[in-house]
């Protein structure tokens, strides 16, 4: 965990959907406090037309992050991320940011097996990305 799924209504090169992995997994992991290695990006480009946001008149284009993240986090820690992870799909898909939605579903960390850890990971704890403490 966490499990970043973005949904664009745009056709993204196989070079922009790495760029947009490498910079969701740096950006989340530096201000959600935890390490690179255990974010998962998928990035679904389902081309024009294809994902929309429901007004009382006619629908909009949009895009969405699902984030399935560990519990723990604040608000305000959510907060910053969502805003982060929208500025970095607006500068690579050029759709507005109000046109972004982020929903976040937490979960226990033993929820999420990693194959590379070797099986379940732990509840996320603050100062997880500087490691145990050696004292």
């Amino acid at each position: 965990m966490p499990s970043l799924q973005v949904d664009a209504p745009v056709e993204l090169v196989g070079s922009t959907k790495r760029e947009l992995a490498r910079r969701l997994g740096a950006t989340y992991s530096r201000l959600m406090d935890t390490v690179p290695d255990i974010v998962t990006v998928v990035v679904h480009d389902h081309g024009a037309d294809s994902v929309w946001r429901c007004t009382s008149g006619e629908p909009v284009v949009a895009g969405l992050i699902m984030a399935d993240i560990r519990s723990g986090r604040d608000r305000a820690a959510r907060d910053r991320v969502a805003r982060a992870m929208i500025e970095i799909c607006v500068d690579l898909t050029g759709i507005s940011p109000e046109h972004w939605k982020v929903e976040f579903t937490q979960h226990a960390g033993d929820e999420m097996f990693h194959g590379h850890l070797g099986g379940f990971n732990t509840n996320w704890s603050p100062g997880e990305s500087r490691g145990p403490d050696p004292s």
